[in-house]
């Protein structure tokens, strides 16, 4: 018993200090200073999977997101956006989805609003998963 005690207690300050450390090199994302190849393979993110592997994580265990991917920063040019192409409508009724009535040309400036305030990530990630379900569909038909 008493050893089952001092183990526990001392894997208990071993994962602590380690959390301690963890949390202290995680101020800013790795993702900022990693070259193209890391980003790529995710490599900058080793740490995160190996302390998550161990541990269990928890929000304070995260790196701080950079400005300009924080929703207060992303929503605002969204909504900044939104009212710009509206607006050029000249229908501000239109503005808001409940009175679009199965117009398939606001559709389309629903679209050019988000790859507008998104970028091309938005469009790379739409067409990658469109990619991802196509192949996934066909692989059992490929498979026949």
């Amino acid at each position: 018993m008493i050893m089952n005690d001092t183990t526990a207690s001392a894997s208990a300050s071993v994962s602590s200090s380690s959390k301690k450390s963890f949390k202290k090199q995680l101020k800013t994302c790795p993702k900022e200073e990693a070259n193209l190849l890391s980003r790529l393979t995710y490599w900058w993110a080793n740490s995160l999977f190996t302390f998550g592997y161990r541990n269990t994580l928890t929000e304070d265990d995260l790196w701080e997101l950079r400005p300009e991917e924080r929703a207060e920063v992303a929503s605002k040019q969204l909504e900044i956006n939104w009212k710009k192409e509206f607006h050029k409508e000249g229908n501000p009724k239109k503005f808001f989805p409940e009175n679009w009535k199965g117009d398939a040309r606001l559709l389309f400036t629903v679209w050019k609003i988000l790859v507008s305030t998104y970028g091309w990530a938005f469009f790379t990630e739409t067409a990658l998963s469109l990619c991802s379900t196509l192949v996934s569909f066909a692989h059992p038909q490929l498979l026949k």
